[in-house]
């Protein structure tokens, strides 16, 4: 079975003169003291990861998504979204323990798919998912479980008409976490009901975190980089609005002028794949001026 060994604090570990056996040595390594010189290659291996990664994420968008290559602010939020969580994961993924998997990685894909499109957001998760399970903690396992559960959260939240659709979002996450859980268990045989328990908890802990995050960070970042989202469309949208309620009672026959043409470009732009929701709220505004 295994051994521990406790050292308290001030304890000599080895003394000079002393043969350091390699229990000994073990436990230099253990507390800190013992870190080998970095050598070029240590620098050299993830800077080249990073730039391929970099460099695949360019080709994907350059091929699927050219029009955010033109946004700067597009660019400049994505790049700090992916390095922001591939930080974060750095700092809190110390091993393959439950811990790591409760790491939300999948927020991020959420937070791209609804500020930008959920296309460059799959793309994201890919990469994300690529440098956290061989950047940050070399895992197979974990590289599998950041990219579906970006997947199914890119997926579920492009064009969002409400805000509990990003618990809902969640919830698709932590389901399909669950399942990838269960499938890790099963291939390993494991057979402690506890560390079943553990994993399972993260999984849907990971989800739940996910949605929250991604709330939070589709508010602060659309205001930051003033990308306009499906919630602010929906605010604007809404007839109790005081701007909308001022062209009623000055203008009312503009004001229903707007309902009709939002009505009918809803539906042009919904038959061409245009955002239907920026349409409609557009044209219920466009002769606000009349008021």
């Amino acid at each position: 079975g295994t051994i521990y060994r406790t050292i308290e604090k001030g304890e000599a570990v080895v003394r000079e003169g002393e043969i350091v056996s390699p229990l000994v040595l073990e436990a230099l390594e253990a507390i800190g003291i013992l870190r080998p010189r970095p050598a070029v290659s240590d620098y050299l291996r993830p800077f080249l990861f990073a730039l391929i990664l970099t460099a695949l994420l360019g080709v994907f968008i350059f091929r699927l998504q050219p029009a955010v290559l033109l946004h700067p602010r597009a660019m400049v939020l994505l790049t700090l979204t992916l390095i922001a969580f591939t930080a974060a994961g750095k700092g809190l993924i110390a091993d393959k323990s439950a811990l790591a998997f409760l790491f939300p990685a999948s927020a991020a894909a959420m937070i791209i798919a609804v500020l930008l499109d959920a296309t460059t957001a799959l793309g994201s998760a890919l990469i994300l998912a690529l440098a956290i399970g061989y950047g940050v903690q070399p895992s197979l396992e974990l590289t599998i479980y950041a990219l579906v559960g970006g997947i199914v959260g890119a997926l579920s939240l492009e064009r969002i008409g409400r805000l509990p659709a990003f618990l809902k979002s969640g919830a698709y996450v932590a389901a399909a976490n669950a399942g990838l859980s269960a499938l890790f268990q099963f291939a390993a045989a494991e057979t402690d009901g506890l560390v079943w328990g553990q994993f399972l908890l993260a999984a849907l802990a990971n989800g739940a975190l996910a949605g929250l995050i991604a709330i939070g960070g589709v508010f602060a970042l659309g205001r930051v980089f003033g990308f306009t989202t499906s919630l602010e469309l929906l605010d604007l949208a809404r007839p109790e609005h005081p701007l909308l309620q001022k062209l009623l009672q000055e203008a009312p026959g503009t004001y229903h002028h707007s309902l009709i043409v939002g009505q009918l470009a809803e539906q042009a732009a919904q038959r061409i794949g245009a955002d239907a929701l920026f349409v409609r709220v557009g044209a219920y505004y466009h002769d606000v001026g009349k008021s």
